[in-house]
């Protein structure tokens, strides 16, 4: 088997956040690295995953979004 995606998902305090970890958790080719949410930061676990799904607000998502594209990880809206 091949390494598992490693997914951090914003916003994971939220109804659509809880379903993609519940979700991924059915699936050995996905592994939740961290989920955040409002207060946390995003820069501390960018080393830590491969691909970003948020789930937060849309300040977060524009004020972060530049980060993850310099870093090369696929930020996923």
């Amino acid at each position: 088997m091949n390494n598992p995606i490693n997914i951090l998902v914003t916003g994971c305090n939220g109804r659509m956040g809880k379903a993609i970890i519940d979700c991924a958790s059915n699936h050995d080719e996905v592994v939740i690295s961290k989920g955040i949410d409002l207060g946390d930061s995003l820069d501390d676990h960018l080393d830590d995953c491969d691909i970003v799904i948020d789930f937060s607000t849309h300040s977060f998502q524009f004020r972060d979004m530049h980060k993850s594209i310099f870093e090369n990880i696929f930020f996923n809206f």
